[in-house]
């Protein structure tokens, strides 16, 4: 356990003012990335392919297959991010929650557990389930993935890609048969 520091109550309010502002730090650097991230995954990218599909024609099966593969990249990247994020707003509290018991603040705001009964039968909403806002935005990335990834294996059969594959295949196939 951590020894409780000594210092003034004045200093003691800076000090885990400064924390909490840390940890709002985390979060709103967070929510500005994903909205961002967002907004190009689920309104600019596919606005920007289909104007470029539009512009080059349809016949460029790579400029898809690209736009694709660069949604899918984003959408790991958003989900990353989104545990990246949890990692480090779990960090902070869990240093308030420190600085609050090893120096005996009557109040514990970051305290852990779950929201008290009372409100929780006030609320039954959130009896089933405590879903942070950070959860359900994983959620939202994770489909993101799942949606680019479904529609890159479908592309991908769609246009016989693996095709392109047989002669590496027949290659492969001759070299092993050759050394048995």
């Amino acid at each position: 356990m951590v020894k409780p520091l000594e210092l003034t109550d004045s200093e003691m309010e800076m000090l885990y003012s400064q924390l909490v502002s840390i940890r709002n730090v985390e979060i709103d650097q967070f929510w500005r990335r994903f909205i961002i991230l967002i907004g190009i995954q689920g309104v600019v990218f596919p606005i920007f392919i289909g104007s470029f599909s539009d512009i080059i024609g349809t016949k460029h099966d790579f400029v898809i297959f690209l736009a694709i593969v660069l949604g899918f990249l984003l959408s790991v990247i958003i989900t990353l991010m989104v545990r990246s994020n949890a990692f480090w707003k779990r960090f902070w509290e869990n240093k308030l929650i420190e600085f609050e018991e090893t120096n005996n603040f009557k109040f514990r705001i970051f305290e852990k557990g779950h929201p008290p009964k009372k409100y929780v039968a006030e609320n039954k909403s959130i009896s089933s389930g405590y879903l942070s806002a950070t959860d359900l935005a994983f959620a939202l990335s994770v489909l993101f993935t799942l949606f680019w990834l479904v529609l890159l294996v479908y592309y991908s059969i769609k246009s016989n890609c693996f095709n392109d594959l047989a002669p590496i295949n027949t290659t492969i196939t001759s070299i092993a048969s050759s050394n048995t």
